[in-house]
């Protein structure tokens, strides 16, 4: 349904003059996984990578996305007449150039922005407040109520009569009703699509048969390098059709403190509440990110602003609109930081790898299935090599289900290969009630001189301390056995445990299936059976 709604539009934000001297004055969806057999077998890598012929997988790739480009090009920028002196007249051209090329963008892209209004019907706690003043003594419940929320969006597909709209989840997620308001105060009613919390995007679409409704063109935001100019373009705190000017300030910025798997883009051009879901664009017109979160001790923008890469976007942008989610794979492991794990790299020199430590493996996974074990250490994936945790959740969540898939390991100091064909990744709830499958739902951690000493234990005390417990206790096979965190495991199987490679080497023998485990606990030592 179209409606019409008249705005003030406000004239685009230029740059500060000093910044512009500056700038002057230096002259089909993914197929499912097969009837194919995995080989478990690991492949010990004898020769030096560089002589070996390895035929790496296919890679998921981003869809061709149609979209339609805006109408027209870009012409270059035409300098007005001047009557400036002419001594000034390179410095002021150079400017107005460069104000000219940001005109021809805001003049071709600011039509596809829209403005994202959403109401949702959510959840708080709240008390009875019956009985005063006695209701202290009561529990709280929870109340229902509808919230209002506000962000941006872009314009980037049209089929047929549907036009398809990009934003954030955290925008249009668990949506009760979505109104859409175009750069010209066009209304219309837009409904969701599809989400993925993982990476916080989201896809609404809405009904048009008229042909004047403009579409972004997705550029590519590999080709961004640190110092390229940014505009941000987008409705913050309700200001439609606002832009700001900055440059990319990083590139490959974590998500995972805020659980999130992209590598964001770095950003000062001004990003406030209202922004979320709209593009950043380059000064060639093309979309190269999507604004998502800012750093703002303050509440308002300081200059960090965080957008979500467009190409990462790209890679799922059919799934959501097949499927209403992304399709990711899923290996089936927990991983953690290597710094604390490198003794079981096993040389004799500190040396300077990346990777990601397996702390545990989920039995009936495909890294199971694969020969990956709890204690590898994991260097590589496919031709990517030295990667960290959030480079290969990345990759192994954009993988094709399917394919098989190359995990380059270290396990106690020799290099191996395990191949693995992922399996689509379960919702965090599924994933969370099959812990009882995680093996072994421990971390240990070697003994040193301070751990001996605050657990009372002598210099010469050999095992390995449980730091966690990493599962539910009501399923973790390691606490129903009795065990506990802090408990120093001495021996297993009969086999002396000095370090973390005995440990885990034991642990990993397939065809035991009960673990005679000895461990020390406030000074008494105590025997227990762990089954597999």
């Amino acid at each position: 349904m179209r409606r019409f709604r008249t705005y003030m539009i406000p004239a685009v934000m230029l740059l500060s003059a000093a910044m512009l001297f500056m700038s002057c004055s230096a002259s089909e969806p993914v197929a499912k996984n097969g009837d194919e057999d995995v080989n478990g077998v690991l492949e010990r890598v004898e020769v030096p990578e560089a002589q070996q012929e390895v035929l790496l997988p296919a890679q998921k790739t981003g869809p061709a996305v149609a979209a339609q480009p805006i109408s027209g090009t870009i012409e270059p920028p035409v300098l007005r007449e001047t009557t400036r002196s002419t001594d000034l007249h390179d410095d002021y051209a150079s400017i107005e150039s460069l104000q000219n090329s940001f005109n021809a963008v805001v003049t071709k892209v600011l039509p596809t922005v829209v403005e994202i209004n959403v109401t949702a019907l959510e959840t708080r706690q709240a008390m009875d407040l019956q009985g005063w003043p006695w209701f202290f003594d009561s529990d709280p419940y929870e109340q229902e109520y509808e919230s209002n929320r506000l962000g941006s969006g872009v314009i980037f597909r049209k089929d047929g009569t549907t036009f398809y709209i990009l934003t954030n989840d955290h925008v249009a997620a668990d949506a009760n009703s979505i109104e859409v308001v175009l750069d010209d105060g066009r209304v219309y009613d837009a409904q969701l699509v599809g989400t993925d919390s993982r990476r916080d995007l989201a896809i609404v679409s809405f009904e048009s048969d008229e042909t004047d409704v403009p579409i972004a063109n997705l550029g590519d935001s590999n080709d961004l390098k640190v110092g390229d100019w940014v505009l941000a373009m987008g409705s913050p705190f309700g200001y439609v059709s606002s832009v700001t000017a900055g440059i990319v300030s990083a590139l490959g910025r974590s998500g995972r403190d805020i659980n999130n798997l992209n590598d964001f883009i770095q950003t000062d051009a001004a990003i406030n509440s209202g922004n979320s879901g709209g593009p950043l664009v380059n000064i060639y017109g093309e979309v190269v990110g999507i604004n998502t979160w800012i750093a703002a001790p303050s509440g308002g923008s300081i200059g960090l602003g965080f957008a979500i890469p467009i190409s990462n976007a790209k890679l799922i942008i059919d799934e959501l609109i097949e499927f209403g989610q992304a399709v990711d794979g899923w290996l089936g492991i927990s991983m953690l930081e290597i710094e604390q794990y490198e003794s079981l790299l096993k040389q004799d020199e500190p040396v300077d790898v990346t990777g990601v430590f397996v702390g545990n493996v989920y039995l009936d996974s495909p890294a199971y299935k694969g020969g990956i074990r709890a204690g590898d250490i994991i260097i590589g994936f496919n031709d990517k090599m030295n990667i960290t945790i959030d480079e290969l959740s990345r990759f192994i969540s954009n993988a094709p289900l399917g394919v098989e898939q190359v995990f380059t390991l270290n396990r106690a100091g020799e290099e191996y290969r395990a191949r693995v064909m992922l399996e689509q990744r379960k919702s965090d709830e599924e994933i969370s009630g099959s812990s009882s499958q995680l093996w072994p739902g421990v971390i240990p951690v070697e003994l040193d001189e301070n751990i001996l000493r605050s657990l009372g234990l002598g210099a010469k005390q050999h095992g390995v301390m449980i730091q966690m417990i990493t599962s539910s206790t009501e399923v973790n096979r390691f606490f129903q056995a009795g065990l506990a965190n802090y408990d120093v495991i001495t021996e297993i199987n009969g086999k002396e445990i000095h370090t973390l490679t005995d440990f885990y080497t034991v642990i990993s023998h397939d065809d035991t299936k009960v673990f005679n485990v000895n461990y020390i606990r406030e000074g008494k030592t105590y025997t227990t059976g762990v089954k597999k």
